[in-house]
């Protein structure tokens, strides 16, 4: 079996703590999708989300893993003497480094927040979560995590749920001649056609039903909310797309 199969939360703390595998496994990556390009998803990051270039802001990371893109995010953050809250499994948190800006929280979020969106409500002004929503989708609850995100946001506050894996958009890549010739070469066969299923909804994969959906909730809250594509730099930026949200 895969070790990038059916991907949960305790299936994550179990890869933090394997020593055989790269830091980019531990995250849910082979180490081509990411080695060498999580500055260009940083690059992404920094881009959309405005508030990370301001000073002294108080940021909100779910799900960071323990690769070098959150060791990017912390580092930055300590440049703007802003402060950084960090929320994973205390398997990824105790292989991020320790400084005076950062606070690690250890937990499934939502799941083990509810007290603590509460008290932190409106005190963010950026949330960041990236290649993380797909697993509340599958195996907690989306729209309580929308929520509880949302409920946290200051005024202007901008929330980036990135990397979400569409299938719908990957099933449109498939179909495209560009896709096509993509799959081809990866599997080595030159007649090979990728499989792609329309009009039935796939269990556990987020499709353009649910992401249309988050904008439509958010929007309903009183949020600006668009989605938008990726860096073509980026690995997967024909099949994936981020939503951001921000609090007028």
């Amino acid at each position: 079996m895969n070790i990038f199969d059916d991907l949960t939360f305790e299936k994550f703390r179990k890869l933090a703590l394997d020593k055989s595998i790269s830091n980019f496994n531990k995250v849910g990556f082979p180490d081509s999708y990411r080695q060498g390009k999580e500055k260009y998803i940083f690059e992404d990051i920094i881009q959309k989300v405005k508030n990370l270039d301001s000073r002294n802001q108080k940021v909100l990371d779910i799900g960071p893993g323990c690769s070098e893109l959150p060791v990017f995010i912390i580092d930055y953050l300590e440049k703007k003497n802003s402060e950084l809250t960090l929320i994973d499994s205390i398997e990824m948190l105790n292989q991020l480094p320790d400084k005076d800006h950062v606070v690690k929280i250890p937990g499934m979020f939502p799941n083990d927040f509810r007290d603590f969106c509460q008290n932190m409500r409106g005190k963010f002004n950026a949330i960041i979560s990236y290649s993380v929503i797909q697993y509340a989708f599958s195996e907690s609850n989306l729209w309580s995590f929308l929520d509880d995100c949302l409920l946290m946001l200051d005024v202007q506050g901008e929330l980036l749920l990135g990397d979400i894996p569409n299938i719908s958009m990957r099933n449109r890549f498939f179909e495209s001649e560009e896709g096509i010739k993509s799959h081809r070469k990866y599997t080595g066969d030159p007649e090979a056609l990728p499989k792609v299923v329309h009009n039935k909804v796939q269990k556990n994969f987020m499709d353009d039903s649910v992401c249309l959906s988050i904008i439509s909730r958010a929007r309903l809250n009183g949020f600006h909310a668009w989605l938008i594509p990726q860096n073509e730099k980026l690995t997967f930026s024909n099949r994936r797309e981020d939503i951001l949200i921000k609090r007028p």
